[in-house]
């Protein structure tokens, strides 16, 4: 089928129904006149706005390239129209004034941005109160799209002069609900591939806000609903890194301590007549017993060995923190060790090992014992992976080792 019989023959098509949208997010992002009490609902929706522009990371739409998602798409021109049509839908929510205020629990202000009074915006608003589907119903299939395009910029033009508050909480619920299913819908349509990468922008995307990032971390009914099973992990360790790096409010403030670098004389381990790459083992430091996770790198250039030692350094400094929030069970980390081969670099982190597990009967603890792909710190499994990375390409300190389904 031909693009133009689609109505896709307007370069950057897609990117446009996307820059529309977010620009609409950005402005009702920042409502005021919010009431405590709904503030978790002001959260659902910057986490809406998250999907949104994480989705559009994922496909590569961005203003210096707006052709490259219809480029990629060309000979799967469905793909394109269906999401136009979502993008669509998500604009027509987010723009439409007189929907926004008598439907979805938002009120405008006195005065609008550019100092208009709202009568008169009102007056415009009600002079094109036609919506855009009873439009898109004497229209051909090529024509749709575009003149829809034009519909939502108008649309946006008028209500980017607003200053807007919220009315009704339970309304504006309804909304959020509404942008969810339409993000949903757009996660659909990636391919697999596609969604990891989704994934990844949406736990790398999110906001530095404490009290955002606080009720991401404690309501799991917001990130259940709208998010992956990482994302409240994820809020509750950069939650818990800002803590650390903000100014002392206290004498005794919680610091984060370099990494400690153990001599590997004063580690004991078992003795192996053969050197895996990636093991767990259990060592004796002293008189206590530890689980010691390996993994070797092979040798690369300087700068590159540099660049993977001081991420290892700052996810062991972080490990180090004491106390570890107590929803978790986790292992605390004493530091790191070093082996070098003729052809590897390797490192191992030294964790305490949980001397009570033994006492309570936890089939774990004989797991714990077995030399097996680690699972603590370098591999948290499939869910805990994606947090690591993230920790990773937001240079944060490192992640917090959890073992929460123990």
């Amino acid at each position: 089928m031909e693009g133009t019989a689609l109505g896709l023959g307007v370069a950057g098509l897609t990117f446009q129904f996307f820059h529309v949208g977010e620009m609409a997010y950005k402005i009702l992002g920042e409502i005021r006149d919010v009431p405590k009490d709904a503030v978790d609902h002001q959260v659902s929706f910057i986490l809406q706005r998250q999907r949104y522009e994480s989705w559009a990371q994922a496909v590569g739409l961005d203003a210096d390239h707006p052709t490259q998602f219809d480029d990629t798409h060309r000979d799967h021109l469905t793909v394109i129209a269906t999401a136009i049509d979502i993008l669509t839908h998500v604009c027509d929510l987010l723009t439409d004034v007189k929907p926004l205020v008598k439907v979805h629990g938002l009120k405008p202000l006195t005065k609008s941005r550019l100092d208009e009074d709202f009568s008169d915006l009102q007056r415009v608003q009600h002079a094109n109160s036609v919506s855009i589907w009873d439009l898109n119903a004497g229209q051909d299939e090529k024509d749709r799209r575009p003149n829809n395009l034009m519909v939502v910029q108008q649309q946006l033009s008028w209500m980017r002069k607003i200053r807007w508050g919220l009315r009704d909480k339970s309304q504006f619920a309804t909304l959020v609900k509404k942008l969810s299913t339409l993000n949903d819908g757009l996660r659909d349509i990636l391919p697999s591939w596609a969604r990891n990468t989704y994934d990844r922008y949406l736990l790398i995307n999110q906001p530095a806000d404490m009290n955002g990032l606080d009720m991401m971390a404690k309501d799991d009914t917001i990130t259940a609903r709208y998010a992956t099973p990482a994302y409240a992990l994820a809020a509750n360790i950069k939650k818990s890194v800002a803590e650390q790096l903000r100014p002392p409010t206290s004498r005794a403030p919680l610091t984060t301590k370099p990494a400690h670098r153990i001599n590997p004389v004063s580690i004991t381990l078992p003795s192996s007549d053969e050197e895996p790459s990636t093991s767990r083992v259990v060592a004796m430091a002293g008189d206590d017993k530890v689980v010691i996770e390996f993994k070797d790198f092979r040798q690369t250039d300087l700068q590159a060995a540099r660049r993977r030692e001081n991420r290892i350094k700052a996810l062991v400094a972080l490990l180090q923190i004491k106390p570890k929030p107590s929803s978790y069970r986790i292992l605390d980390c004493r530091g790191y060790i070093t082996r070098s081969t003729k052809h590897s670099h390797g490192y191992g982190m030294v964790f305490d090992f949980p001397k009570n597990l033994k006492d309570e009967g936890n089939a774990k603890y004989d797991t714990l014992e077995k030399k097996v792909v680690p699972t603590i710190g370098f591999y948290m499994g499939k869910e805990y992976e994606q947090v690591v990375q993230f920790c990773l390409d937001t240079e944060l300190l490192g992640v917090v080792a959890v073992l929460e389904r123990w």
